[in-house]
């Protein structure tokens, strides 16, 4: 018994005293049969020493188990390149755990791992899964991005699979610019884990390739789109509304916000409708219309200008935010317009009347004058009658008043011509500046 215990002591002392002097992928298993000697017990624990110190290095696979083949877990430095790679076996493969940087001495592991999807939810746990890249599909509104169990500091890279609306959350979903955004197909996103199921957006990358548009909601966006991006909708005068709503323009969750902003305009400018398409008034507030599936217009920009608002300046007053304006054409602008107007009087004289005289009959009047067209004025009653020519025999007499004077007739003659002219302007049916059309459209 003594020299057994003694044998194993000095076989210990062996391992504990042992220096490996390089790399190696010996056989990390001693002989279990046969006669087995000491000194072949002492060179298989160094050899064995050897590759768990130098993590079986090679540049080939290490297959030094007891099988003649790796098992799981095990570990294996790869040396094939110039910079060696710790591998670790999965059971199938070899994966990589990282790189050492043998000019700088820079030990680089991957940042994360494996790939998944999951599906989009009020609190989509991406720490649930342990891969680091996942698409999220659906398009259910988030609000979270991680629960309780997600490590301080470590990240997550995500795709998003459709549009969706990322709800931003000053605590627990911290977005870029602090404000709510939409999703297209193919964005990217990368999260990190601020502890207590709260994360912060560090970078998002739009599928599209355009600059990410953390523009405040119902901010007017123009350029040459063929048609409004992804994360707007058109400024058509069309409605908007829940998924439920029947809106022209776009129905689902994620107008929530604009809906709230058409809301808050006066009802002239963004008139609100049932999901029938009826005319409606606004309720107790835009959320509560827009659970009730309602839908609201936005302003009809097409064809128009944009103008800021008076508020109070008193040179366009009486206006409406978000209200339209018909053209006109300035006061002081061009008109035209012509009368004209003319009167003459003039003193005439008629042809000379030569000298001449008048027959009158007469009945024992004593007085008697002659006007002067030779009517006979009788007495004092003032009874008149007329030229009287032709032979009088009897009792009454005829006189004749012998030749008068000469007279010339007279009088005035008034004349008034008047004119009026009516100018009338030709072109367009409009007043503008030259000008270049562009899609008008709506920040959701």
């Amino acid at each position: 018994m003594k020299t057994i215990l003694s044998r194993v002591a000095l076989l210990f002392a062996l391992l504990f005293l042992a220096t490996p002097a390089a790399a190696d992928q010996s056989t990390l298993c001693l002989p279990t049969s046969g006669t087995v000697s000491g000194l072949t017990i002492v060179t298989t624990v160094n050899g064995a020493l050897k590759a768990l110190e130098t993590m079986s290095s090679g540049s080939t696979e290490a297959a030094n188990g007891c099988t003649g083949a790796p098992i799981r877990g095990k570990v294996w430095l790869d040396t094939a390149g110039a910079n060696p790679v710790q591998k670790i076996f999965d059971g199938t493969a070899w994966q990589p755990q990282g790189t050492l940087d043998v000019s700088s001495g820079v030990w680089t592991p991957p940042v994360g791992g494996g790939a998944t999807s999951i599906a989009s939810a009020s609190t989509t746990d991406l720490w649930s899964v342990p891969q680091s890249y996942m698409v999220i599909t659906g398009t259910t509104t988030i609000t979270q991005l991680a629960g309780s169990g997600a490590v301080v500091g470590t990240m997550k890279t995500v795709s998003f699979a459709s549009a969706l609306l990322l709800t931003h959350d000053a605590t627990q979903l911290i977005l870029p610019g602090g404000r709510s955004l939409t999703t297209a197909t193919g964005d990217k996103a990368l999260v990190i884990a601020l502890g207590g199921g709260n994360v912060a957006i560090v970078d998002y990358t739009p599928a599209s390739g355009l600059a990410t548009n953390f523009a405040p909601t119902g901010t007017i966006v123009s350029g040459f789109y063929a048609s409004c991006p992804a994360t707007t909708v058109a400024g058509n005068g069309g409605t908007i509304g829940d998924a439920s709503s029947s809106a022209s323009i776009r129905a689902n969750a994620d107008t929530a916000e604009l809906f709230a902003v058409m809301w808050a305009l006066d009802a002239t400018a963004t008139p609100i409708y049932t999901s029938a398409g009826a005319g409606s008034t606004r309720g107790a507030s835009a959320a509560a219309d827009f659970a009730a599936h309602k839908r609201i217009a936005v302003p009809d920009m097409r064809a128009q200008f944009l103008r800021g608002l008076d508020s109070s300046r008193g040179v366009d007053t009486s206006r409406l935010l978000g209200s339209a304006q018909a053209f006109a054409t300035s006061a002081s602008g061009v008109s035209a317009s012509s009368s004209a107007s003319s009167s003459a009087s003039s003193t005439f004289a008629g042809n000379f009347v030569p000298p001449h005289g008048h027959d009158v009959q007469y009945n024992n009047q004593d007085n008697f004058s002659v006007d002067p067209d030779g009517a006979i004025l009788l007495g004092g009653a003032g009874q008149s009658y007329g030229p009287y020519t032709g032979t009088v025999n009897g009792s009454t007499r005829g006189q004749q008043i012998g030749p008068g004077g000469g007279h010339t007739p007279s009088g005035t003659v008034s004349t008034s011509v008047s004119t009026s002219v009516t100018t009338t302007l030709s072109g367009s049916a409009e007043t503008r500046p030259a000008n270049i059309a562009a899609l008008m459209c709506i920040k959701l």
